[in-house]
């Protein structure tokens, strides 16, 4: 019964907003205390994550649209004098390189520009199974959303160790495009909401528009690499300056 009605909920929102193939949406930021629990840490790190947490307060993300790309990025802005270094901290940790998507592969990548080179990494996003929870609603601005979770697995550079990442989405059929925030997506819906481990992304604005511009970029698989891949010549090449 419950499997009904969610298909009724997302087939009959889809119909009703079949036009809405274009779009801009705007998200804010919050990065949770990851030092709550931790009485251990030491304070001046504890302080300084603190000031990262409330810098992220001040940047703002947009996700475009159109039918067939999404492209989501950090608006730029300048940060508060003395801030700087927190700031851009912040900014790295919440969303760092431009995120691209398309409507017809599962793949996601992200341009992440290191010195002169230009680096299009496929995140590996395509391998998250989603569980969408049909009872789990709630409106969001105007919209009406169900929530989906899984998760994301990120391999630690250095220990070679998996790390596995909670993602919660709540997405709208209401919106009826298969896009989200840092590449995440493929769900009958616009995430207009997202949260990755302790970082939170909130639907600030929404605005429909005809004629969104994305400039896909031309790819190759020889010009793109894994995110393993990514991370390890990075970090090679950072080692070899030292």
């Amino acid at each position: 019964m419950k499997k009904s009605i969610f298909l009724l909920f997302v087939l009959g929102n889809c119909i009703l907003t079949l036009a809405q193939t274009s779009g801009k949406i705007k998200y804010s930021v919050q990065i949770a205390d990851i030092y709550k629990d931790k009485p251990d840490a030491k304070k001046q790190i504890v302080d300084f994550f603190d000031e990262v947490r409330k810098q992220a307060n001040y940047i703002e993300l947009k996700l475009e649209y159109n039918e067939k790309y999404s492209k989501f990025e950090a608006v730029k802005s300048l940060p508060i004098e003395g801030f700087e270094m927190p700031y851009d901290i912040a900014k790295k940790i919440v969303s760092d390189g431009v995120y691209f998507q398309r409507k017809d592969s599962i793949n996601s990548l992200r341009l992440k520009i290191v010195g002169e080179e230009k680096y299009y990494i496929n995140e590996g996003k395509d391998k998250i199974t989603w569980k969408i929870l049909s009872d789990s609603t709630k409106k969001i601005g105007e919209f009406n959303c169900l929530k989906a979770i899984g998760t994301s697995t990120i391999i630690n550079v250095n220990s070679k160790k998996e790390n596995k990442l909670n993602i919660e989405a709540w997405f709208s059929s209401d919106i009826p495009c298969s896009f989200g925030p840092l590449g995440y997506g493929f769900l009958p819906g616009l995430i207009l909401e997202l949260k990755q481990g302790p970082i939170s992304f909130l639907m600030v604005s929404y605005k429909k528009e005809e004629n969104v511009n994305i400039e896909y970029p031309e790819i190759s698989k020889e010009t793109t690499i894994s995110l393993n891949e990514f991370n390890q010549k990075y970090m090679t090449a950072f080692r070899n300056k030292f």
